[in-house]
């Protein structure tokens, strides 16, 4: 009598404790939307999808992804695309490590890794991202943006950004590619649109290539 009930006590505690455990919900993480931004300008179309996003089960685990095309007016074939994709881990407030692909048609398909810093406030975003190829000839790039949303009223803000990039083979010292981009609008909601312009340089000539034109960009 004495064992079962020590037996009935056990039982009820473990029910307890298992619902306690299951019905616990994870950490609410709030991850930032994915970004759908398109210009058209004076060179052609761009157009670019970025997804950042961490792991409920796992916060310090994540994936990064960009892609880039831009389309030429009269141009049969496109030339400047961009794909990369990293899985993310965080190592320290606001600095993660990269690993994952590169993909341009230039260099074709190559591992690569690298650190990201992230600051975001409802004000500032601040992105750096020196990353490298893993290959016997690699490129290195150095990625920066700089976002500026001051607030209008509660649902709209003036929108500015400046980013830049520059891409240089360490074997042979030889310029790849670099470019500015500057954007300026302001944001409603979901939605960014306004003036943009771009200028890209390409190969040890630094070929330039410019884009000026509107944008529109949507968080989804």
């Amino acid at each position: 009598m004495y064992l079962l009930k020590i037996k009935n006590l056990l039982t009820i505690l473990l029910s307890m404790t298992s619902q306690v455990i299951f019905s616990q919900e994870l950490p609410k993480l709030k991850n930032p939307p994915v970004i759908l931004e398109t210009m058209v300008g004076s060179r052609g179309t761009y157009a670019q999808m970025m997804i950042s996003k961490k792991f409920h089960s796992i916060p310090n685990l994540g994936i990064f992804t960009v892609n880039s095309i831009i389309g030429e007016w009269g141009q049969n074939r496109v030339d400047d695309m961009m794909m990369q994709g990293h899985v993310t881990y965080g190592i320290y407030k606001g600095f993660t490590v990269n690993a994952g692909f590169h993909y341009t048609p230039m260099t074709g398909m190559r591992p690569t890794a690298g650190v990201m810093y992230t600051f975001a406030s409802p004000l500032w975003t601040i992105v750096l991202f020196p990353r490298t190829d893993i290959s016997s000839t690699p490129d290195m790039e150095m990625f920066g943006m700089v976002e500026h949303k001051p607030k209008i009223n509660q649902k709209i803000n003036l929108y500015s950004r400046v980013q830049g990039m520059y891409v240089n083979n360490p074997k042979s010292y030889l310029h790849q590619k670099s470019g500015i981009a500057i954007r300026t609008g302001v944001t409603y909601r979901e939605f960014t649109f306004g003036a943009a312009f771009s200028s890209d340089w390409y190969g040890q000539e630094r070929k330039q290539k410019s884009n000026l034109g509107g944008f529109l960009s949507l968080a989804l």
